[in-house]
């Protein structure tokens, strides 16, 4: 089952542009999107609906609500602008930070585990929970798993799912996004990652160099570089 999520993983890397850079800069200690991040789109709110998990992913199990939460866990996780681990610091449950509806955490940003925060991102952030039952004080203290996606024309700026973390799920995570960058599908500061091209071409400089030398030794002078008609 582990190596199917990651399997899968690499098939929504593929398909998505993940874009991983430094924030801009409000002054305000907030997340802000860099410059270059790609406007929101619609198809994304399944993923980032600003909502809160409690309940952990389930990695190995094999129901059929299983297999559709670890979907969706490395749905969010590829398409994912930052991914972070935090503690619950506050909560703001409905009438209490506002004086309306709305709830809301504080979260201490403990550990990023994708992407890049600026020097002067406030390590305690608020974000807003959508829910229709009131947020529980018991979250207070909890770790949670911190998706968010740039949504550079909306205030905030961005969008995202929290989800309760374990050790495991914060492994997983680990031990995907080296992977990937391995790979080469994740880009850096939104500038496309070009490790497999630079290994291609030291491949076939290599091989050029082989027959230069093969050529030489026969007396036949340099032969072309690969690729010259």
């Amino acid at each position: 089952m582990r190596r199917t999520l990651l399997v899968h993983l690499s098939f929504v890397l593929a398909m998505s542009w993940w874009v991983v850079g430094c924030a801009g800069r409000a002054g305000d200690g907030s997340l802000q999107p860099p410059r270059d991040a790609p406007p929101w789109e619609d198809v994304l709110s399944r993923a980032f609906d600003d909502s809160l998990t409690e309940e952990p992913v389930n990695l190995t199990g094999r129901a059929p609500h299983d297999v559709l939460d670890q979907r969706l866990f490395v749905e969010r996780l590829g398409l994912s602008s930052l991914v972070c681990l935090a503690d619950v610091d506050q909560v703001w449950a409905r009438g209490r930070r506002t004086g309306d509806d709305r709830q809301f955490l504080d979260l201490r940003i403990e550990r990023v585990l994708l992407g890049e925060l600026p020097d002067d991102a406030d390590p305690i952030q608020t974000v807003e929970v959508v829910a229709d039952d009131e947020l529980s004080g018991a979250l207070q203290g909890a770790s949670v798993i911190f998706f968010v996606r740039w949504a550079p024309d909306h205030d905030p700026p961005f969008h995202h799912h929290l989800l309760v973390a374990t050790d495991e799920v914060v492994a997983w995570i680990e031990a995907a996004v080296d992977q990937a960058r391995a790979a080469g599908a994740i880009t850096i500061g939104g500038k496309a990652s070009t490790k497999r091209a630079q290994r291609r071409a030291r491949r076939k400089a290599k091989r050029a160099e082989r027959r230069r030398r093969r050529s030489e030794k026969r007396g036949g002078g340099a032969s072309a570089p690969e690729g010259t008609p």
